[in-house]
């Protein structure tokens, strides 16, 4: 299987970002000496000494993780147990599982077809967990805290690549950052890049006070765009929904 360049350092890293100004060297043989340094990158040393290639950011690097690992984050109603064999499966289970030579057992699994398979970082015997206790939803502060999980979100500001979404689902918190499934699959974004998923209503107001600016600013009012859509006047172009 070919990896990417962050791919790499995530598996050679085995999934942990490197404290600052340390130099690690990557878990196989051949493997690359690999640094953080001032602002926040990580980065490769090169084959001549003093020299290194910027690999990603870190936000980069722990959405590549979530990829690779492949954690399940919707537990089945019966399931009460999450587990990994040393092969990578994720099953879930209903019993407590006992810890085997390669797998956990016994397999009272709750079946999912076909069962996820990701990366295993660090020891798999250590990847046993309970199911989370249901507690109320955190108060999301936009730009300061993360988005619940299963909220929907749009992506927008200064993204480091692609380009932003809307209506985008959280699926899993990885450190400081939220797991987001965005067209072309996880992404991996800090608070500051998210926002509430914003209504048709308020898209559609939005976009038609932006259309209506001149020399800088709104011309526009915005009761007068609110009462246009409420009329049923203003609707979103065909190429922007």
């Amino acid at each position: 299987m070919k990896y990417t360049a962050i791919e790499q350092a995530v598996i050679e890293l085995d999934g942990e970002w490197p404290e600052p100004k340390r130099w690690y060297r990557g878990k196989f043989p051949e493997g690359w000496l690999y640094v953080t340094i001032g602002d926040g990158n990580l980065r490769r040393q090169t084959a001549y000494p003093g020299a290194s290639d910027h690999i990603c950011t870190y936000s980069e690097f722990m959405g590549a993780r979530a990829r690779l690992e492949n954690k399940p984050t919707k537990w089945p109603y019966e399931a009460n147990y999450l587990a990994q064999d040393s092969d990578g499966t994720w099953e879930f289970y209903k019993a407590k599982p006992r810890e085997g030579d390669l797998v956990w057992g016994p397999r009272d699994i709750v079946a999912l077809e076909p069962p996820p398979v990701g990366h295993v970082f660090g020891d798999w015997r250590e990847s046993l967990e309970h199911r989370p206790e249901p507690t109320s939803k955190p108060q999301w502060v936009p730009g300061e805290t993360l988005p619940p999980v299963g909220a929907f979100v749009d992506v927008t500001g200064d993204v480091q690549y692609g380009s932003g979404e809307t209506n985008c689902e959280v699926v899993a918190h990885v450190e400081t950052c939220a797991v987001i499934r965005m067209s072309y699959g996880l992404g991996c974004f800090e608070s500051y890049v998210l926002s509430p998923t914003k209504t048709e209503r308020e898209r559609v107001i939005q976009a038609a006070m932006k259309a209506g600016m001149r020399d800088g600013g709104y011309h526009l009012p915005v009761d007068f765009c609110e009462a246009l859509y409420d009329a049923g006047m203003l609707v979103m172009p065909e190429g922007e929904k």
